[in-house]
């Protein structure tokens, strides 16, 4: 009997090792795909961290070269802001002290008083920072010249004409009174009007330029206060008279006029400039002017210098806080509510400078901007 095999069988006795290779073949492949593709994974992550070590490097390294790029920047405009009140305050200086050494003050009165006259008129004229300039005397009596210009409140406080541009007061003692003349002249120094005015309260004997002044040796520099004339705030440059004892030549300069020089060199909408003292003493900002209408005053003057502190600046309490008295020029870093900040300090070098610096302060954000 012939042994033949149902050709069903047959084909299943012939599929069953290709079945089998086929189901380890697939087993094998499945697990090399799934081995190539944690290869990948592991090559895209390491990639992915390689890259961002490198992309945080160059921006740290991006950074810090920016940081000092523009640090050396506010370190420029610390300089600029320093030389430009320099340029500023050095010729007025040069005015008080060549005054203050003319032998004419002790030998005719009128002639000295004519003098003064055509000299401050003519340096008003170049320096539009000078509110005024003047000649206080060990008697009380007093000359001075006011820069008007086009200032409609200084014209309504003194009485002056339309046309005038400055206003020559002095004060004299008459048989134990004192009696005031006023002369007004136009932008060429032509005499427009004049005017008496009695019972005068003013005495320079009492203004904050005048004792100091008298005590020094060189030209002197107050801290700020309002002006008795112009009602504008500002400082005095002053130096006793040389040649003739007890009288004080002074200066007086507009804050408003200083404080703009220093805005118009603030880099960045955030930052600042300022001079102050190492005794804190703030000297030209923006602030002096509302903390002084802000404080009680005694004859127009404030009972003590502006501090740092008096004008709710948090930025320049820190930056104080940061110096060392010595207040060494160079760059600081501080922080104001947990924000950093970078500060730059220049010393003066002015005759009526002692101890004075110029700061410049700004927020870190500001030298990354655009980082």
């Amino acid at each position: 009997m012939e042994n033949t095999l149902d050709p069903k069988l047959s084909k299943a006795s012939h599929a069953s090792p290709l079945l089998t290779g086929d189901t380890s073949d697939k087993a094998a492949g499945g697990f090399s795909f799934r081995l190539h593709v944690s290869i990948l994974c592991i090559f895209i992550s390491l990639f992915i961290a390689i890259t961002g070590c490198i992309t945080y490097f160059l921006y740290s390294r991006l950074s810090e070269t920016l940081l000092l790029a523009r640090g050396e920047l506010f370190a420029q405009v610390a300089s600029r802001a320093a030389e430009r009140i320099d340029r500023s305050l050095r010729p007025l200086e040069s005015i008080v002290e060549h005054t203050a050494r003319l032998e004419s003050l002790a030998q005719d009165r009128g002639a000295a008083d004519f003098h003064l006259r055509e000299l401050f008129v003519d340096m008003q004229r170049r320096y539009p920072q000078l509110a005024s300039i003047y000649i206080g005397y060990a008697n009380g009596d007093f000359a001075r010249v006011i820069a008007i210009h086009d200032n409609a409140q200084i014209r309504e406080r003194i009485h002056a004409p339309l046309r005038a541009a400055y206003a020559l007061q002095i004060l004299v003692r008459l048989d134990d009174k004192k009696a005031e003349s006023w002369s007004f002249l136009d932008s060429n120094g032509k005499l427009l009007d004049q005017a008496l005015r009695g019972s005068p309260t003013f005495d320079p004997r009492i203004r904050p330029w005048y004792q100091p002044a008298l005590d020094a040796n060189t030209v002197i520099k107050t801290a700020p206060y309002v002006f008795a004339a112009t009602g504008e705030t500002g400082f005095t440059l002053a130096r006793k008279a040389l040649y003739l004892k007890g009288a004080v030549i002074g200066a007086d300069v507009r804050m408003s006029e200083m404080a703009t020089h220093l805005t118009s060199l603030r880099p960045t909408q955030q930052s600042d400039i300022a001079l102050f003292n190492a005794a804190g003493d703030l000297l030209i900002h923006d602030g002096v002017a509302k903390a002084i209408d802000a404080r009680p005053l005694r004859n127009n003057m404030p009972l003590a210098p502006v501090k740092i502190s008096h004008i709710n600046n948090a930025v320049w309490s820190a930056l104080f806080n940061a110096i060392d008295q010595r207040a060494q020029p160079g760059q600081l870093t501080f922080d104001v509510q947990g924000a950093p900040y970078y500060g730059h300090i220049e010393k003066l070098t002015l005759q009526s400078s002692h101890n004075e610096y110029v700061g410049v302060v700004v927020p870190r954000s500001d030298l990354l901007s655009g980082a």
